[in-house]
């Protein structure tokens, strides 16, 4: 929650309501692979020089779908580009604000 308020952001509805307190959101089994992938590669976001995202390293995001011998990695990547699109809105929401 700290995290969600430093970012100035609210949890969506139904966060936090499972047996052990932890966030659940529901996720398709044609999506699992992706939302896994997504999640290993929270480390790999590039950053611009006033410290708003710009995105997923790809090199990374190849690396890491051959370490973990995924196939059908050009449908999986798609899915990523979906994620990472949906992320970065929200991500740099606290940098459009402070520059407005």
């Amino acid at each position: 929650m700290e995290d969600l308020d430093a970012l100035g952001l609210s949890p969506p509805p139904g966060w936090g309501e499972s047996r052990d307190d932890k966030p659940t959101f529901e996720v398709w089994p044609e999506n699992w692979e992706a939302v896994v992938l997504f999640c290993r590669l929270s480390t790999q976001w590039k950053l611009g020089a006033f410290g708003g995202f710009i995105g997923l390293d790809y090199v990374a995001v190849d690396a890491t779908m051959r370490l973990l011998k995924i196939r059908q990695r050009e449908r999986l990547f798609g899915q990523i580009q979906l994620m990472e699109s949906a992320a970065l809105a929200v991500l740099n929401l606290p940098l459009k604000k402070s520059l407005t």
